[in-house]
């Protein structure tokens, strides 16, 4: 499991927003890799979707009440 998911309170009030991103054992390797090539600039960002938005990378399983999925996750490595 990789999914991001926003407080719904957050929602309403974006000065108050809260991101989740829960991953198990293999996603976190993937997510560490992932960041390792960014690290070494072969890319400059990366995106994580969900199936419906796209590649399916991230799970549209939701964790605990009161969230709502986040779509589209983006990584950008700032110089």
């Amino acid at each position: 499991m990789f999914t991001t998911q926003l407080r719904k309170g957050a929602a309403t009030d974006l000065t108050e927003a809260e991101v989740e991103i829960y991953l198990d054992d293999e996603n976190l390797r993937f997510l560490i890799i992932r960041l390792q090539a960014l690290r070494k600039k072969s890319k400059d960002h990366m995106h994580f979707m969900t199936e419906s938005w796209g590649e399916g990378s991230l799970s549209e399983t939701l964790v605990g009440e009161d969230v709502v999925l986040i779509n589209h996750l983006k990584i950008a490595k700032m110089d």
